[in-house]
């Protein structure tokens, strides 16, 4: 269902797609059960922070001692977007403009759209990096960083931006149970 409500058309008759979108989009607003699912999801990747909000590393595996920017931080923003774009009706694919959005029409505060933006394109700013440090050492780019080859000013706004995706994941669950979407 997520990558339906993501996709783009790339060829062909694109009229089919928008068509199809603002149906099946006009279906979902007010189907309570299919938002709920599509909350449940959106609530299944959480931001890697502990109590006190301290940075919360893998324990095991090939990635011990890092965070996965992708999966605990970036997926989560385009998921509380998507969400907010099919709470309100909305055909955006774009998370920017999702989120852009769910501000104007009233799903979201603009503090708080600003807020998920800004995160997101710390988030993926951070990443790439990561990735750009990776490829230069010969290593293969992935998601996974160590809070080490960063900057205590760094790390601190790493974690400012998970923090705004909990608290914004903390809003939507509380909102969407009390049936305000």
């Amino acid at each position: 269902t997520c990558v339906f409500f993501d996709m783009r058309a790339v060829h062909g008759r694109s009229e089919l797609l928008g068509t199809l979108r603002r149906d099946v989009l006009e279906r979902t607003r007010k189907q309570s059960i299919f938002l709920a699912y599509m909350v449940g999801n959106a609530l299944s990747h959480q931001p890697p922070l502990g109590m006190f909000n301290q940075l919360t590393l893998l324990r095991s595996g090939e990635h011990k001692g890092t965070v996965d920017l992708k999966h605990n931080g970036i997926v989560p923003i385009v998921d509380l977007a998507r969400v907010c774009a099919l709470g309100g009706g909305d055909e955006s694919v774009n998370t920017h403009d999702r989120l852009l959005h769910a501000a104007s029409g009233g799903i979201l505060s603009e503090n708080s759209s600003r807020d998920l933006r800004d995160a997101l394109e710390f988030l993926a700013a951070t990443r790439i990096r990561h990735q750009a440090r990776q490829m230069a050492q010969g290593q293969p780019p992935d998601n996974f960083l160590s809070p080490t080859e960063v900057s205590n000013f760094e790390r601190s706004q790493l974690k400012d931006a998970f923090r705004v995706v909990k608290t914004l994941q903390e809003v939507l669950g509380q909102r969407f149970q009390a049936g305000r979407f």
